[in-house]
């Protein structure tokens, strides 16, 4: 059985970083949009938070420098992703980006997208660091 692995927009993000280490931490290969302008301090820092061992898994995450709405740039980077997880937030009032958006989890070449859209009829899910159980 090969490691499954999850696409992350929006990972430098407060949920989206949570959700790296979720994702990590259940032994997922971790493909992580950012921008390039965006740091990533932020999400070792909240590694930090869960455990003593933050640098070994931050260092697993394979960073792609990208924008969401960039079609064919996406496609090559969800390639061999099993999971598609949204996190982003797009620029309020900008419903020309929300069009592009859609279009864009209604055609990428994957199996699975969770936890904002569902591409295949899944249902929504709430990593496990984010719940309050």
């Amino acid at each position: 059985m090969s490691t499954p692995v999850a696409f992350v927009t929006g990972a430098t993000g407060l949920v989206g970083s949570h959700l790296l280490y979720d994702l990590l931490q259940k032994g997922y290969r971790v493909k992580a949009l950012k921008r390039p302008q965006s740091a990533t301090q932020q999400v070792q820092k909240i590694f930090n938070l869960y455990t003593d061992n933050a640098d070994a898994l931050f260092r697993q995450i394979e960073w792609i420098d990208g924008e969401l709405l960039n079609f064919p740039s996406m496609t090559e980077a969800v390639d061999g992703c099993s999971q598609v997880y949204f996190c982003d937030i797009l620029s309020p009032g900008a419903p020309a980006n929300a069009k592009r958006r859609y279009f864009l989890v209604q055609n990428l070449p994957i199996s699975h997208s969770l936890p904002n859209h569902s591409v295949s009829g899944m249902k929504p899910t709430i990593p496990s660091t984010l719940r309050r159980d």
